[in-house]
């Protein structure tokens, strides 16, 4: 798993050092700064983790323990854009897991791409997700996001595999 990691993190630090640039240039010789911070705020429906966790704990205790559904993920991040199709960020994500709060902490990288106020993104993240008193590594899959995009504000939807949501909705702010 560290060798998996390992390289995972060194493909990230090669692609992020290839798009980091500060201005890219069009043709036409303008310049035009891509560079820009964005905060996001979402909620969404269960996640994979906590939908899969209240089955399992019925089917092995035959039924006489039903533990509480989740009602939901909230969760908020950050992201850089190095320019327009390259990001990397990270998010917090709240949600409560048969009864117990969770918690996950993850760094992502994220990939768009699209026209001047819709774009199309798929992201990866990995990170730990702490329920209750124990901590476990956890990774996300966003297979699928669609935004509006605007100068300074977002609106989007996306669906997402394993922690944070299944399907999200949310806005952003960027500076």
């Amino acid at each position: 798993m560290k060798k998996f990691l390992l390289i995972i993190g060194l493909f990230a630090l090669t692609v992020s050092a290839t798009f980091a640039q500060d201005i890219d240039f069009v043709e036409t010789g303008d310049e035009i700064n891509f560079n820009s911070n964005e905060l996001y705020i979402s909620c969404g429906t269960p996640s994979l983790a906590s939908i899969v966790t209240p089955l399992f704990t019925i089917m092995f205790t035959a039924g006489t323990v039903v533990p509480e559904i989740s009602k939901g993920t909230y969760s908020g991040g950050y992201n850089y854009y190095f320019n327009e199709h390259w990001a990397v960020g990270g998010n917090i994500t709240y949600e409560k897991v048969s009864s117990k709060p969770s918690l996950s902490f993850q760094a992502k990288g994220t990939a768009q791409y699209g026209w001047t106020h819709f774009k199309f993104y798929h992201a990866l993240s990995i990170g730990i997700m702490s329920i209750g008193t124990t901590c476990n590594p956890i990774f996300d899959v966003i297979p699928l996001g669609m935004k509006l995009d605007y100068n300074d504000f977002n609106i989007f939807v996306e669906t997402s595999i394993i922690s944070t949501g299944l399907l999200k909705i949310g806005a952003s702010y960027k500076f």
